[in-house]
């Protein structure tokens, strides 16, 4: 029998390549990676590539106060922001590594600021000292969720930090969220930004300096922003591939006219997202054919409530929508596939048969299938509709059933039928799916007034 340390026989080793692949292929498991970088140095190494590759700081988490199980308070996780500055101190080879962040500000909003507090420290002291050390990020997220949190309300050095990090030669991707106030010119720094996600409330705080010229491939802003638009040269959305934008009123139509029409030769996936309350559209107006490059198309729009049966307006129906985007736009020519995102609020699981439960109405359904059904991509063109169901509940009763998985299954397969036979061109050619997704709310949640004054739902 051979002996472990027996020199004469060598204990095979598996190849530096194959061990490669092994880390690579556990790089979603941080137990894995910890197991695998003791095995030498290489594999330290290797492995710290994938363990700090996308970092995540300023999430909620539970500190205990008590004996019982809910005996507990939500805060930001400060130890894990200290834990981390404090590796990046002790070795400054790991801010190397790090290419993605995720960064959440919301938690920190109304928490403690008492100067001297752990959680004060986190926030003005130990965060911007780590984004002023990660110089080889891709990507930055910055998010205050649960919260618009006024931008110019940060500390000047975070301030500072996020400025330097957006403005990296390596950055390629951008997404701000939930922030107001927010300045243009921490988004048009990135010489090589291509994918910019950005949803922020109000107008941007534009600079009067002239905006250095970028090139960015995908635009994701379904919160209506139209200073963004006019913030950027018209060269910066000439290559736009990928097109996000949102549409409550006439001049976000016409901001989403001019990117479609500047990126002309180069867009390929547009998605509109209308507004819930938004006023009528004039889809005629400064929306010029796209000349058939779009090859996918997703259009969304949610029921508007009204209070009392009184309409402050008459709504566009999203059929409307779908139908004026593609005539104006000629996008019919080269669409390969249409989206609709459609939300259907309904009062039971068990409605009545004489109902239309899919809403709108039977001719507006019949007009977008011949539409569709006498274009000439009638034949290529696939048509996949998101159904959103929420059945609304006049109030809450304890003990109240939330239905049964058996109610949805009939309640889904009714609204296929009515689907199919509404549109009954694009079924029979085998080009039409629908997908289901339920939830169910109560009244006084979506509008807190409609319990008392009458309420309709108009789509």
């Amino acid at each position: 029998m051979m002996a472990a340390n027996d020199p004469s026989h060598p204990i095979p080793r598996s190849p530096p390549e194959l061990l490669d692949l092994y880390i690579d292929a556990s790089k979603d498991s941080f137990p894995a990676l910890s197991q695998l970088s003791l095995v030498s140095k290489r594999c330290m190494l290797r492995a710290r590539k994938h363990m700090f590759d996308r970092i995540q700081l300023g999430r909620l988490v539970r500190y205990p106060w008590g004996p019982g199980e809910e005996d507990y308070v939500e805060a930001p996780d400060v130890i894990r922001i200290n834990d981390l500055l404090a590796l990046l101190n002790a070795n400054e080879m790991l801010a190397t590594y790090p290419r993605y962040l995720d960064l959440d500000l919301g938690p920190f909003v109304g928490w403690d600021s008492t100067p001297g507090s752990d959680a004060d420290f986190a926030f003005t002291q130990a965060l911007p000292t780590i984004l002023g050390s990660l110089h080889h990020l891709v990507s930055l997220r910055i998010l205050s969720t649960g919260s618009n949190l006024p931008w110019d309300s940060l500390p000047m050095n975070m301030w500072a930090s996020v400025t330097t990090c957006c403005s990296g030669p390596r950055i390629t991707n951008l997404e701000f969220s939930g922030f107001t106030n927010f300045p243009f010119s921490l988004i048009s720094s990135s010489p090589s930004l291509e994918t910019l996600q950005l949803r922020v409330s109000g107008a941007l705080v534009t600079p009067a300096r002239a905006v250095p010229a970028q090139r960015i491939k995908t635009l994701i802003s379904p919160v209506p922003c139209c200073s963004l638009i006019m913030s950027y040269t018209p060269e910066t959305f000439a290559g736009l591939e990928n097109f996000h934008w949102g549409v409550a009123n006439q001049s976000d139509w016409d901001g989403y006219s001019i990117v479609s029409w500047r990126a002309r030769d180069s867009l390929r996936r547009v998605k509109l997202e209308f507004k819930t309350g938004g006023h009528p559209i004039s889809f005629d107006q400064g929306a010029p054919p796209l000349q058939g490059q779009v090859k996918h198309l997703t259009i969304s729009s949610q029921p508007r409530i009204t209070i009392g049966g009184t309409p402050t307006f008459e709504p566009q129906t999203i059929f409307e929508l779908i139908r004026y985007t593609l005539r104006f736009q000629q996008m019919l020519n080269s669409l390969e596939s249409l989206t609709i995102e459609y939300s259907v609020p309904i009062m039971r699981l068990d409605p009545p048969m004489t109902d239309f439960i899919i809403g709108g109405n039977q001719d507006s359904w019949k007009a977008l299938d011949d539409e569709i059904s006498s274009s000439e991509c009638r034949d290529r063109i696939k048509i996949e509709i998101l159904f959103s169901v929420t059945v609304i509940k006049t109030r809450v009763e304890e003990g109240a059933s939330e239905g049964t998985e058996e109610e949805y299954q009939v309640l889904e397969g009714r609204m296929v039928e009515e689907v199919r036979a509404a549109m009954p061109r694009t079924a029979g050619n085998g080009r039409l799916e629908t997908s289901f997704t339920f939830a169910s709310a109560t009244l006084s949640h979506l509008c807190p007034h409609a319990a008392h004054e009458g309420f309709s739902f108009v789509q």
